[in-house]
C-alpha cells in the first residue's frame, strides 16, 4: 500500500507534465485523465470486494465532520492567502485564525458527545496513535512540500520542461518503492518495525538538507541523488507509521486509527504546501528587492517582477533573469531548510514509539497442542452447557459472565441479556453437544451390524 501510494503520488507530476507539454491535450486533461482510473476502481470494487452485510443501528458524525473540515479549511486559507491577498497583520488573519480555533474547539466538543465519532477521543489517550499521527503530520509536510516546490525549481531555475521535471522525480519514485517493499519484507520475516520509521525520518531530514544545498548550477545527477535520498526516507517511514498505529490500536478502533493517521498525513501535506509557499513568497520578494537595489536596476513603475510562467522568466533580460533565478533558488533553500527541523520532530516522535509485537508477526510458532482426551472433551462440553444454562436463567441482573457472553454477538441494538441468550442458544449449546459427541462416538450394534443412533 505504501509503495502504491508513493508511486501514484510522485508519478502524478510526470503524467501531468506530459499532458501539459502535449499541445492537443492542454492542462484541463490533468483532470480528465483521472476519470478512467476512477471508473476502473469503481467497477473493480463492485465486482471483487465482497464484505459481510451486518445490520446495526449507527449514526454519522456529521457535526464532527463539519467542524473538523471547517477548522482545517480556515487554517489552509490563512496560510495560503496570508502575505499574498492580505497582510499578515490584518483583520482577515485574525478572523481566519479565530475561526480555525473556534471550529477546533467545537470539533473536540462534538467528538466527546457523538455516538459514533469520526475521531474517538479515546484514541488520543493511546500513546502509539498520538506519536504516529504527529510523525505522519511531519512526514506529510516534508513529502508534499518537496513534491510541489521541487518541480518549480526544475522548471524555473533549470529551465526543464514539465515532462522532464517530472522525469527528474523518478529517482524518488524508485527509491520510495524499493525502500517500502524491502522494509515490508523484513518486517514480515522478523516482526521488528521500529527501526524503519526512526531511520526513515532521519533520512528524510538528510534529504531535505541536501536539497537545500542546490543552486542555479547544480547538476541533474546531484539533484537525482538528493531526491533519491528523500524517497528512501519516505519509503521507510510512511506505511510503517500506519502499521504501527494499527498494531497499537484495539480492533474496534482499527478503522478510526487508520483513517486518523492518514488524515494527519494529508493535513500535514496541505499545511506544508501552504506554509512553504508563504515562506517561499516572502523570501523571494525580499531577495529580489535587495538584489535589484544592489544592482541599481529600477523596474518600470517601481513595482515587483511579475514572474509569470517559466517560459516568461527565461525571456527576461539577462541581469533581471539572473536575479530572479538566484532569488528563487535562495527562497527554495529556505523552504527545504525549514523542512529539516520538521522532519527531525517526526524523528523524535518515532524515537518514543514503543515497539509492540506485531499481531500475526513472524514470531516463533507455538507448539502444536495435543488433542484433548475424552475426559477433557466431556468436561469442556459440560462446562459450556452449564454456562448456557446460567445465561438462560439469568434474572436480569448484570454480571461479568453475562457481559462476556453478550460481547460475542455484534452490537445490533438488542439488549445485553438478549444477545447473551442468543449466543448461548446458537453457539455455546451446539458446541457443548459437539464436544460430548466427539468424546462418545456411536457404538456398533453387534446384532444387526449397524450403527446405533
Amino acid at each position: 500500500m505504501g509503495a502504491v501510494f508513493g508511486i501514484s503520488t510522485v508519478a502524478g507530476p510526470l503524467l501531468g507534465g506530459f499532458i501539459v507539454d502535449t499541445e492537443w491535450l492542454g492542462w484541463r486533461w490533468c483532470f480528465y485523465v483521472v476519470v478512467p482510473f476512477a471508473l476502473v476502481s469503481f467497477f473493480v470494487i463492485q465486482k471483487v470486494l465482497k464484505l459481510p452485510r451486518i445490520k446495526r443501528k449507527t449514526s454519522i458524525d456529521i457535526w464532527g465532520a463539519t467542524t473538523i473540515t471547517a477548522s482545517a479549511s480556515a487554517l489552509m486559507l490563512l496560510l495560503t492567502l496570508g502575505g499574498n491577498e492580505f497582510e499578515w497583520n490584518s483583520p482577515w488573519t485574525y478572523v481566519l485564525a479565530a475561526t480555525a480555533l473556534l471550529m477546533l474547539a467545537l470539533a473536540v466538543l462534538s467528538e466527546r458527545t457523538a455516538r459514533n465519532p469520526i475521531l474517538p477521543p479515546r484514541l488520543f489517550r493511546n500513546r502509539t496513535f498520538v506519536l504516529t499521527s504527529l510523525a505522519s503530520l511531519f512526514v506529510g509536510m516534508a513529502m508534499f512540500g518537496a513534491m510541489i516546490y521541487l518541480p518549480q525549481y526544475l522548471q524555473i531555475v533549470k529551465g526543464l520542461s514539465p515532462t522532464n521535471s517530472g522525469l527528474m522525480t523518478l529517482p524518488m519514485v524508485i527509491a520510495l518503492f524499493l525502500a517500502g517493499v524491502i522494509s515490508g519484507k523484513i518486517v514480515t520475516q522478523t516482526g521488528r518495525w521500529k527501526i524503519f520509521p526512526v531511520a526513515g525520518l532521519l533520512i528524510v531530514a538528510i534529504g531535505l538538507f541536501l536539497l537545500s544545498r542546490l543552486h542555479v548550477d547544480s547538476s541533474e545527477w546531484l539533484i537525482g541523488f538528493d531526491v533519491a535520498v528523500l524517497g528512501t526516507g519516505l519509503g521507510l517511514s510512511m506505511q510503517m507509521l500506519i502499521l504501527a498505529a494499527q498494531n497499537g490500536s484495539e480492533l474496534r478502533d482499527m478503522a478510526s486509527t487508520t483513517s486518523g493517521v492518514s488524515f494527519f498525513r494529508s493535513l500535514g501535506g496541505a499545511v506544508g504546501v501552504a506554509a512553504f509557499g508563504a515562506i517561499l513568497t516572502g523570501r523571494l520578494k525580499d531577495e529580489m528587492a535587495a538584489m535589484l537595489a544592489a544592482a541599481g536596476i529600477k523596474l518600470p513603475g517601481g513595482g515587483d517582477v511579475k514572474l509569470g510562467s517559466p517560459e516568461a522568466i527565461q525571456h527576461l533580460p539577462g541581469p533581471v533573469k539572473n536575479i530572479v533565478l538566484e532569488s528563487f533558488t535562495r527562497g527554495l533553500e529556505t523552504v527545504f531548510i525549514v523542512g529539516v527541523p520538521i522532519a527531525l520532530l517526526g524523528f523524535v516522535a518515532t524515537i518514543f514509539l514503543k515497539e509492540l509485537p506485531l499481531r500475526g508477526s513472524a514470531a516463533p510458532a507455538a507448539p502444536t497442542p495435543q488433542p484433548l482426551s475424552k475426559d477433557d472433551l466431556v468436561l469442556a462440553g459440560l462446562l459450556l452447557e452449564l454456562i448456557a444454562q446460567r445465561i438462560e436463567r439469568a434474572n436480569g441482573e448484570r454480571s461479568a459472565l453475562l457481559t462476556a457472553v453478550a460481547d460475542m454477538a455484534p452490537p445490533d441494538g438488542r439488549s445485553e441479556r438478549e444477545r447473551a441468550r442468543s449466543v448461548a442458544q446458537s453457539v455455546l449449546r451446539p458446541t457443548s453437544r459437539a464436544l460430548i459427541a466427539q468424546a462418545t462416538p456411536p457404538q456398533k450394534d453387534l446384532v444387526s451390524g449397524g450403527i446405533t443412533q
